[in-house]
């Protein structure tokens, strides 16, 4: 399908240069042509999310059958999603940013009234819209001692129990193989928890600290592109764990504290701006690469962005009276109180 697209294109003299790095289309007459294919893309990966955003979370426990996560776990899509992420990247004529920028934040409730900038034609890109930063007033920070990092929907929280990270029902991972090693104070009257924030594709893309705490260590692992909506959720079990992530493992006052950022489909590329030399989107079959840090975060400072909607892991040593103030399904925005002790 890909080649297909590509020898179109070719046959109908589409060209391309850069402006100031920025994607340029060499004439606007099929400017919308390859803009019009990154949408339908997109689209058709929200379908089963739309289509299954009312069901129980009892049906989250079923896995798909061993071939057709064979077959889904086979599919090019890092390939599409590196080849999404440089249609996103062209530069839109501005006749069109309105139209087209006003029709995905209507379908995917889009607050445009939040952004820094809301005026739709300043945008260059798609991936310059998704990118949006909003502004910080409408964002205050709680003063408990836990709040959200994110934009999104609580998919999971609770304790680890047993070394197992429960994520949708029925679907749990090794917090070890997720993270890689690490150690704990092992007090005995601290456990550890965790947290899985849902970002999508309406939702604003920074994350954000969310408490005070150091990173001592980034590993970046490469893997795979799966989407993470509730319906691959539900059919793959440890996405999480075969899916390219930047761990970064660190303590805060109660101990060991992580931070990880979870890619999928089209979200190729996260920015940790900690570490701007490190480098994501790599093929799959690379090595796991990890190096030290220093460096302190206070909450609600600024940690990174993904290019469009992925998910965030916080996994923690808290005390034993820590209790969480959300339950699964609330949407969060950053600075929000999602847990604190009693």
């Amino acid at each position: 399908m890909l080649r297909r697209w590509s020898t179109i294109m070719v046959g109908r003299q589409f060209a391309s240069s850069q402006s100031n790095g920025q994607r340029t289309f060499a004439g606007l007459k099929w400017a919308p042509l390859p803009v019009g294919a990154g949408l339908a893309y997109i689209c058709y990966q929200q379908y089963h999310h739309i289509r299954d955003r009312d069901k129980t979370r009892e049906d989250m426990e079923n896995p798909w059958p061993k071939w057709r996560i064979d077959l889904y776990t086979a599919l090019p899509l890092n390939t599409v999603s590196r080849a999404f992420g440089w249609v996103a990247d062209c530069e839109i004529p501005r006749w069109l940013r309105k139209p087209l920028f006003g029709l995905y934040s209507r379908k995917y409730n889009c607050n445009i009234d939040e952004a820094v900038e809301p005026d739709l034609s300043k945008y260059r890109s798609l991936m310059h819209f998704f990118g949006r930063s909003v502004k910080p007033h409408l964002r205050p920070i709680s003063e408990s001692c836990l709040v959200s990092p994110a934009d999104g929907v609580v998919l999971q929280y609770g304790r680890v129990l047993e070394g197992r990270v429960r994520h949708v029902k029925g679907h749990d991972y090794d917090v070890y193989e997720f993270l890689g090693p690490f150690n704990t104070d092992n007090k005995k009257d601290t456990s550890l928890y965790a947290m899985v924030i849902y970002l999508g594709p309406g939702d604003y893309h920074g994350f954000h600290s969310p408490t005070n705490w150091t990173v001592h260590l980034r590993r970046y692992f490469p893997g795979l592109l799966i989407s993470v909506q509730h319906a691959v959720l539900r059919g793959v079990p440890r996405l999480l764990c075969i899916n390219e992530r930047v761990v970064l493992n660190g303590e805060w006052k109660h101990g060991f504290f992580s931070y990880t950022a979870v890619a999928a489909t089209n979200v190729g590329n996260i920015s940790i701006l900690a570490d701007p030399e490190l480098r994501t989107n790599l093929p799959p079959d690379k090595e796991m690469s990890e190096k030290a840090l220093t460096e302190k975060f206070v909450p609600g400072e600024k940690i990174g962005d993904f290019r469009l909607g992925s998910t965030i892991v916080l996994v923690f040593e808290a005390p034993d009276n820590f209790n969480f103030t959300v339950k699964a399904g609330d949407h969060m925005r950053y600075g929000e109180t999602i847990g604190m002790t009693v």
